[in-house]
């Protein structure tokens, strides 16, 4: 989910650059050997100016990208930089820097005239809930830099011409990303997921922390609560969707499918069942309970739940937080653990977990 919300981001800044017919280079992660701070489709963008918006690594490269990207908007041609981060400092552009990685990114200039459509289409595709194919023609092919992006086996936006175009694969997700060869062509290609929902049932004080953070992490957030005073988006920080709603009443404004995650904390036992039984009916993903773990025994027994490996309580690594900020890292840090997790279910905490009393 980090990679889609860079790209928006990135494409939305590309945007206003353009309004101001200005060029800029697009770095983007295509390999990695060994140890990386950042996974492969990380992106960074680099402006005429200097400016940066997203990173390729926890800031050690950015400034010789930077120069770098000034000579590619020079020659207006994508190169390929291989940056070596081990202790090794004969190594070929070797850093010295004991980070034990081997790291190869694009550079290509993205253009008001050639890119623009590209962007715009790319920009809106990314503000969906559809997967998507990201695919870019690496050197020495004349075609270098070439984008397409893909969804359901259609292409959305392309810089490519006809004859090269021809030459690719439409087909279906390539994971993990990396490079591949397609025609006559070497690629890069990723599957960017739309970022999961947290859907946070309570708008109380403790919510803005916890909705403030798992929005930082790249979750789309929805707070919903049925009091006036507590449903206003002023409460929460931009971009966290608020909706003023009961349990028991239906509505599209709150996601319910297999890409979303819920944390139940009303404070009210009653309120707490019915979310619970609303969300149990649902696809979502995960179900957290904030409370004791006698709070979850009780709630799905009384509704008939126990089998639901989904509803986890207390909700949160058990980190011995204290507070509404501390217990916001550690729900936050179990939904990224049960995000990455192919092994099934989030476990619960032991009862003594994340300082949660009601």
């Amino acid at each position: 989910m980090k990679n889609w919300n860079e790209t928006k981001t990135i494409m939305d800044r590309l945007i206003t650059v353009f309004q101001h017919r200005r060029e800029a280079v697009l770095v983007t992660i295509v390999d990695i050997e060994g140890s990386s701070y950042r996974k492969r489709g990380a992106k960074l963008l680099v402006e005429a100016d200097g400016g940066l918006t997203g990173n390729v690594s926890g800031g050690c490269l950015e400034a010789d990208v930077r120069e770098r990207a000034k000579q590619v908007l020079a020659s207006g041609r994508a190169e390929i930089v291989t940056y070596n981060t081990s202790d090794d400092e004969d190594s070929v552009w070797g850093l010295g820097m004991g980070c034990n990685g081997v790291i190869t990114l694009l550079l290509q200039p993205m253009t008001p005239g050639k890119h623009r459509a590209f962007v715009l289409e790319a920009s809106r595709a990314l503000s969906g809930d559809a997967r998507l194919y990201w695919t870019v023609v690496l050197p020495p092919s004349d075609a270098a830099g070439g984008l397409r992006l893909v969804r359901d086996g259609e292409v959305l936006a392309s810089t490519l011409d006809a004859l090269a175009a021809e030459k690719l694969f439409l087909g279906g997700p390539i994971e993990p990303s990396g490079i591949h060869r397609e025609g006559d062509f070497r690629v890069f290609s990723e599957m960017l997921s739309p970022p999961p929902s947290l859907v946070v049932c309570g708008a109380g004080d403790d919510a803005g922390p916890l909705c403030r953070l798992a929005q930082e992490v790249g979750f789309r957030v929805v707070v919903v609560d049925h009091r006036s005073a507590y449903a206003v988006s002023s409460r929460f920080s931009d971009g966290v969707k608020v909706v003023q709603q009961r349990p028991e009443e239906c509505g599209a404004d709150l996601p319910s499918d297999k890409n979303t995650y819920v944390v139940i904390m009303t404070h009210s036992t009653s309120q707490d069942a019915l979310w619970l039984k609303k969300f149990a009916n649902s696809k979502a993903a995960y179900i957290g309970l904030l409370g004791p773990g006698e709070r979850r025994r009780k709630l799905v027994q009384q509704l008939e739940l126990a089998m639901d490996q989904r509803i986890v309580g207390p909700v949160g690594l058990d980190l011995g937080a204290d507070g509404s900020e501390q217990i916001a890292v550690s729900i936050v840090a179990q939904l990224l653990i049960h995000r990455q997790s192919e092994a099934g279910p989030a476990q619960p905490v032991p009862e003594t977990g994340g300082g949660q009393s009601s």
